[in-house]
């Protein structure tokens, strides 16, 4: 099962850039099945500040999985992509192309 983790926006303050909000979306693939959750973090100013320009994808999502529970998530996605998966196995209806 692929699960992709991403970011969609960040807020930040426009005097310094500090990242105040954090839109997040993960998506399970498995089988031309998938599931979808997003979510939106806040974050508290540290002491550790990285410039809003030296920020990476990775960076962003190590806060933000520091934040959640991302086990627990990416487990609930995967037992919605498992079920669609069976209900599609066990259809009486079948769908596709003939091409």
């Amino acid at each position: 099962m692929i699960t992709n983790w991403s970011i969609e926006t960040m807020e930040r303050q426009p005097n310094n850039g500090l990242v105040t909000k954090i839109k997040w979306t993960v998506t399970c693939i498995e089988d031309m099945e998938f599931s979808n959750t997003n979510g939106i973090i806040e974050l508290q100013k540290n002491d550790t500040f990285i410039p809003f320009d030296q920020l990476t994808e990775e960076i962003v999502l190590n806060w933000v999985w520091g934040q959640i529970d991302k086990d627990k998530i990416e487990s609930e996605l995967k037992v919605i992509v498992n079920d669609k998966i069976n209900n599609k196995n066990n259809s009486t209806i079948l769908t596709g192309l003939p091409w």
